[in-house]
C-alpha cells in the first residue's frame, strides 16, 4: 500500500461531532487521527489515488488543485480555514451535499462507467494517478477505479441511511 501521492479520505460524522471540533484545530488534528488508528472503521474510507479517475467518470471535469482548496471538488464548506492538512483544510458536506454527491454516484453502473472510460482521454488529460500511462494496463486501471466507486456508493449510502455528514481531506 502506497501512501506516496494525493489522496483522499471521508469520514462519516454526526453534526454534533462537527460542533465539537470545527473551532478548534488541535480537536481537528486529534478526531482525525483517532479515527485513521481504528483497525477496520465503518466510519472513514480512504480511497487511495482513485478520486480524479473517478470523479472525471462521474462529471466530465478533471480535477484543480483550487477546487479543493475552495471545497467544491465534491461539494462542501471548508470546516475551518486555519486549519490545513495535506493540501487544504478538510470539508464539511450536510445531510443534503452528501444526498446529492450519493445520488450521483449510484446514477452510473459499471457499464455505464465502463462506456466513459477512454484510457486515452484518461492519458492525454493526465488524469491522476496515471497521468500519461492509463492505456497500459487499462483492464486493470478500470477496475482499480470501479472498486473505489463501488465503496463510495456504499458509503455515501451509509451516511445518507445516518444521517450523517461527510467530512472530506486530501494528503
Amino acid at each position: 500500500m502506497n501512501k506516496m501521492g494525493i489522496h483522499v479520505y471521508f469520514y462519516r460524522v454526526t453534526s454534533e461531532k462537527i460542533d465539537e471540533i470545527k473551532d478548534d484545530e488541535e480537536r481537528i488534528w486529534n478526531y482525525l487521527e483517532k479515527q485513521d488508528n481504528i483497525e477496520d472503521n465503518e466510519k472513514d474510507l480512504w480511497v487511495e489515488k482513485a478520486w480524479e479517475g473517478i470523479y472525471y467518470l462521474l462529471y466530465n471535469k478533471t480535477w484543480f488543485k483550487s477546487q479543493v482548496m475552495k471545497g467544491t471538488l465534491l461539494g462542501g464548506t471548508i470546516l475551518n480555514e486555519s486549519f490545513i492538512i495535506g493540501y487544504g483544510s478538510p470539508i464539511v458536506q450536510y445531510p443534503q451535499e452528501v444526498k446529492k454527491i450519493k445520488n450521483r454516484l449510484l446514477s452510473f453502473t459499471e457499464l455505464k462507467l465502463r462506456e466513459k472510460f477512454d484510457p486515452k482521454q484518461f492519458s492525454a488529460l493526465k488524469i491522476y494517478p496515471n497521468r500519461d500511462n492509463w492505456e497500459k494496463n487499462a483492464e486493470e486501471n478500470f477496475d482499480y477505479l470501479v472498486f473505489y466507486w463501488k465503496k463510495l456508493c456504499e458509503f455515501y449510502q451509509k451516511a445518507v441511511n445516518e444521517k450523517e455528514l461527510m467530512l472530506v481531506y486530501w494528503s
